[in-house]
């Protein structure tokens, strides 16, 4: 029997029959079969994970092709970070025309803040970018080793702020700032990695599309949160507020945080929503750098709700036929 929305997914629902010594088998859709030119001993993908088998096609990306004739370099540039964080991995810039020095040293640069890509080959026509994903990408700890690091960086990041403020520290500001834009390179690669295990099941090292949805949350909330942290510096940069209590209590909110991710311990969010609305009755004011401030504190509960998504879910109960 098959279940299809007109523009959704087509659903098969198959019987569970058995054969001899003792094996079991399912049929495979011939409608499938045929849209798909699928050929008798053709090896195929079988993914089994958190309670269903899912049969796919060997697949992966094909190398990618951009034209430097017919788009401007701010547009390559701009179309070899998407499809870097779509999970390309081989684009390939060509030109009828030799390339400019310019727009190499411009495709190098961008290249160059890319977790995991490198210029595997240059000729005077032609740009081939790899990206290499066995690090952090091979396995369910590599994926939650990097969203660790990230949300340590996150913290760190933080807790420096507080530091620079109080003590207005201005190279620490300035410093503050230019790490804050690390966090673009790490939240790139945050979203490659949930990209292709979302387009290729046998990737999914996490085993189930919940938690990529809870990590695709995470890795922009903890993206955002930098930003305000970055902003908050450059506004202190140039003015005396009085935040020290506020960021104290923000710094203290993602050491909970941090805490929160690598534990999963449930009894850690009182205290981190108790000083979040501490927060909110410290900063009342129209200040802009309290409001950066609260900001950084508001997106530190946003990441705490993504962090809770990733442990919390009800558990899947047999349905009755």
């Amino acid at each position: 029997m098959e279940k299809a929305d007109k523009n959704g997914p087509r659903w098969y629902l198959r019987r569970l029959q058995k054969i001899r010594h003792g094996s079991y088998i399912i049929s495979v859709p011939p409608e499938w079969v045929k849209r798909h030119d699928v050929r008798p001993h053709e090896t195929l993908n079988v993914v089994e994970a958190n309670g269903y088998i899912l049969v796919s096609l060997p697949q992966c990306p094909c190398p990618v092709q951009l034209n430097a004739d017919v788009v401007d370099k701010e547009t390559l540039k701009y179309l070899i970070l998407v499809y870097y964080m779509q999970g390309a991995d081989v684009i390939e810039i060509k030109s009828a025309n030799v390339m400019s020095a310019d727009l190499k040293r411009e495709v190098k640069s961008v290249v160059g803040g890319l977790i995991g890509a490198d210029i595997v080959d240059m000729t005077s026509f032609s740009i081939t970018v790899g990206v290499d994903d066995g690090g952090y990408g091979s396995s369910r700890n590599g994926v939650v080793t990097y969203f660790g690091k990230m949300l340590q960086f996150l913290a760190r990041l933080v807790a420096d702020l507080r530091t620079a403020v109080v003590e207005r520290n201005g190279d620490l500001l300035g410093e503050i700032i230019e790490r804050s834009t690390d966090m673009d390179k790490r939240y790139r690669y945050a979203v490659r990695l949930i990209s292709k295990m979302s387009q290729y099941p046998e990737l999914n090292v996490l085993g189930n599309m919940r938690e990529l949805i809870a990590y695709s949350a995470l890795a922009k909330d903890m993206a955002r949160a930098a930003y305000h942290v970055s902003r908050s510096a450059q506004i202190a940069l140039g003015v005396d507020s009085d935040v020290g209590m506020p960021l104290a209590l923000v710094s203290d909110m993602y050491q909970g945080i941090e805490r929160l991710f690598s534990s999963g311990d449930m009894s850690l969010i009182p205290a981190i929503r108790g000083q979040y609305r501490e927060l909110r009755e410290h900063v009342r004011s129209t200040d802009q750098l309290a409001y950066e401030v609260r900001r950084v504190g508001a997106y530190g509960i946003a990441i705490m709700d993504d962090i809770v998504n990733l442990y919390v879910a009800p558990e899947k109960c047999r349905k009755e036929s």
